[in-house]
C-alpha cells in the first residue's frame, strides 16, 4: 500500500467514526452532545474561533498549493 492509500482510509475512518458518534448522539440526546452542540459551545470563544479559522486556512493552503 502506498501512503497516499493509508492516508485516504485513515481520513475516512475518521469520518466514519464521526457519522457513528453522530448517529449515536442523535438517538441519546441526553447522553451525547451531537457534533452542532459541541460546535455551538466550543466557538464560544473568541480564540477558538480565531483557532478554526487559522487551522482551516492552513489546511485549505496546503491543499491548494499541492495542486
Amino acid at each position: 500500500m502506498t501512503s497516499y492509500v493509508v492516508t485516504v482510509a485513515a481520513y475516512l475512518g475518521v469520518l466514519g467514526l464521526a457519522l457513528a458518534v453522530e448517529v449515536v448522539a442523535f438517538a441519546t440526546p441526553r447522553l451525547w452532545a451531537s457534533f452542532g452542540q459541541v460546535v455551538t459551545w466550543a466557538l464560544r470563544r473568541r480564540s477558538t474561533q480565531l483557532g478554526l479559522l487559522l487551522a482551516w486556512w492552513w489546511l485549505g493552503w496546503h491543499w491548494v498549493t499541492q495542486r
